[in-house]
Order: C-alpha cells, then sequence, then structure tokens
C-alpha cells in the first residue's frame, strides 16, 4: 500500500456538524477501498490567498492515509460531486507522518531553551566581538 496525504478545504459557511460528516464521508471512502487512515488534522477556517468560489475563507482539513493507488481517484470524484468542498489536493508521500505529541508529555517536561549561535557566550580575551572587528577593520 502507498501512502498518500489530501488536503481539502471546505465552504466556510459549514456548520462544524456538516464538516465533521464530510470528513466522516472521505475516511468512508478510503477505508472502503482498503485503505487506513493515519491521521485526519483540521486546520480550521483560513483566508484564501484568492477567492474560490466566491469566498475568502475555507476550512482546511488535511487527511494522511495509507492505501491502494484506486483510493485516490474514488476520493476525489467524492471531493467533485460534493458540493461544500471547494479545492483539493492528494500527493503521494514517502510515509506516514509522525505521531503527535500528546498532551500528557507536553505537560511533563517543560521544552528546552534553545541558545542561538553566539549567544549566552563571554568573547574570551583574545577574541573581539565581531562589531569590534568591523569598526577596527
Amino acid at each position: 500500500m502507498n501512502t498518500y496525504e489530501s488536503i481539502f478545504i471546505l465552504n466556510p459557511d459549514l456548520p462544524e456538524e456538516k464538516v465533521e460528516e464530510h470528513i466522516r464521508a472521505v475516511e468512508g471512502v478510503i477505508e472502503a477501498r482498503g485503505g487506513i487512515v493515519a491521521q485526519v488534522e483540521r486546520w480550521g477556517k483560513k483566508r484564501l490567498a484568492y477567492e474560490v468560489k466566491r469566498q475568502r475563507y475555507g476550512v482546511y482539513v488535511l487527511v494522511h492515509f495509507s492505501g491502494p493507488p484506486d483510493a485516490v481517484p474514488e476520493m476525489e470524484r467524492y471531493f467533485k460531486i460534493t458540493e461544500p468542498v471547494m479545492k483539493y489536493l492528494s500527493v503521494r508521500t514517502e510515509g506516514l507522518p509522525p505521531a503527535p505529541p500528546k498532551a500528557e508529555e507536553e505537560q511533563a517536561g517543560a521544552p528546552e531553551k534553545v541558545e542561538a549561535p553566539g549567544e549566552g557566550k563571554e568573547a574570551s580575551e583574545g577574541e573581539k566581538p565581531q562589531e569590534e572587528a568591523q569598526k577596527n577593520g
């Protein structure tokens, strides 16, 4: 089975229930063709780069899945005949994305502070700071 990701944009005027219904329908199309949905990311309502079907905003949904090659055309057929789907794009990927971190892991350990290069270092006696070197240079 190949791995794919598909992003689609829904009409922003849809109620939440209808958005969930369309997501479940896409998952159903993938699973009906023998595919496995690995992850669904709802990006929410975002501004479009240009008007699509007289809309300036859209609800973005990204689906990562693995399945046979015939699952993609069937899913895209669903996108074409479903009016609230404004745009879509499906691509084959090298592998499934890593699992998102769990909330428990994020709370357990505070993220370490990463310092920028040169930050937090004192210039040694033999070294001049870069600004002084440019003034003298």
